[in-house]
């Protein structure tokens, strides 16, 4: 690793260099902690001069890697810096990019909130009159209800890491244990509080053979820093004794907080762990 290298693509404004140098190195940084904050403040000043002069297209996408990274601790921008960063940002955009930007990425300047407030109030229905006609349905489609399969980025990882050991099987996230375990078998050998979670649990992630009558086969928990408190502990634990019963195993998985080959290291465990 080469600081000179970093520096020397700031001045060229190479930001994808930027990008991938901060994401790679990101175990030198975890050593030196002044050296990264001095860096991290460097690049994002460098980066809140070249707002102005980039086109609005290529922002956006530099914004979004740039708070990305932030977000996954592989820089350390302060507030005042990703305020100015999230400002010039949505002032180089459209309505509609700005909106979009600020929705999912922009969560500390006034200019952000506002957006989101002016759309919130533009997407708000109508109060009903009494001369409306019943028979007319609104045919506004409302995307966005909906809510992603997956509910982090580390799932979706976790779930193409599963894909790449299990290309033949069906692979589902978020299945309800009651879908997985006969509940009159389970009541035999569970007591009443376990029960009652039972039809509340769901595991993170299911693997389902094809060839033997789409039977699950294998079974995983994603675990996070999520897990450490209390109440998720005792959930977690309610779930193993479940499966325990069963003498079925149930595989928990945890990265370290910082990593930059999630999908690899998922593999790695993966494979660990269901041939022990």
């Amino acid at each position: 690793m080469n600081l000179e290298d970093l520096y020397k693509s700031m001045a060229a404004n190479d930001w994808g260099f930027v990008y991938n140098f901060m994401k790679n190195n990101h175990a030198y940084f975890k050593t030196n902690k002044l050296e990264f904050e001095r860096v991290s403040g460097f690049i994002a000043s460098e980066y809140i001069r070249y707002i102005p002069t980039e086109k609005p297209v290529l922002i956006l996408d530099l914004s979004q890697k740039l708070i990305t990274l932030n977000r996954t601790g592989s820089v350390a921008f302060s507030l005042e810096h990703l305020i100015n960063i999230e400002r010039l940002t949505i002032s180089a955009l459209d309505d509609e990019g700005a909106y979009s930007f600020a929705k999912g990425f922009a969560l500390h300047s006034p200019e952000a909130k506002e957006i989101l407030k002016r759309k919130d109030i533009k997407n708000k229905p109508a109060p009903k009159k009494e001369t409306d006609n019943p028979s007319i349905v609104n045919k506004i489609s409302r995307l966005d209800w909906l809510t992603p399969l997956f509910k982090s980025t580390q799932e979706l990882e976790f779930y193409q890491a599963l894909k790449g050991v299990y290309p033949n099987y069906f692979i589902y996230p978020n299945v309800a244990l009651s879908n997985i375990f006969n509940f009159d078998d389970i009541r035999q050998v569970t007591n009443s509080k376990q029960q009652d979670y039972f039809f509340k649990a769901v595991i993170d992630f299911v693997v389902y053979d094809p060839s033997d009558f789409h039977v699950p086969k294998y079974f995983f928990e994603v675990d996070s820093h999520y897990h450490d408190s209390s109440k998720a502990k005792a959930k977690d634990k309610m779930k193993d004794d479940i499966f325990k019963s069963g003498n079925i195993p149930l595989y928990r998985i945890r990265l370290e907080e910082f990593t930059n080959t999630p999908r690899h290291e998922f593999t790695l465990k993966i494979k660990e762990l269901v041939n022990n």
